[in-house]
């Protein structure tokens, strides 16, 4: 998996979201990330700054970054123009690039446990 680069505050981080990563994040987030971004009732919100933030550094390949350097990055981060929902997106790109929505075509082929659709097959 090719690396994501990101100017966060000071710095270039060069993000990888591999099985590793994203077992560490749920490991220290206490839930899968697809739990962080929905409510109870399966909606869409907005998860916190320390998520995304244990999120960022999991998956961070730079080297001597700590997660206590991350809210002071993340200050200057939105000092330089960033904010959450940016911040957001980049999260939503990694997902993305990790696999985790499967691509258009292949949601429209498969069901949610990946089987395959019998486009004959009828509800009636």
């Amino acid at each position: 998996m090719k690396p994501m680069k990101v100017e966060f505050g000071k710095k270039t981080l060069s993000l990888v979201l591999d099985g590793k990563a994203t077992v560490d994040i749920e490991k220290r987030l206490g839930k899968s990330l697809f739990g962080i971004m929905m409510s109870g009732n399966g909606g869409f919100k907005m998860p916190r700054l320390g998520e995304m933030l244990t999120i960022l550094h999991a998956t961070n390949q730079t080297a001597n970054i700590k997660m206590a350097d991350m809210p002071e990055m993340y200050d200057e981060y939105v000092n330089n123009g960033g904010s959450m929902m940016k911040l957001l997106e980049v999260i939503q790109k990694l997902m993305e690039e990790a696999g985790f929505f499967g691509s258009e075509e292949e949601t429209d082929r498969t069901d949610l446990i990946g089987e395959e659709k019998n486009e004959e097959e009828s509800l009636v």
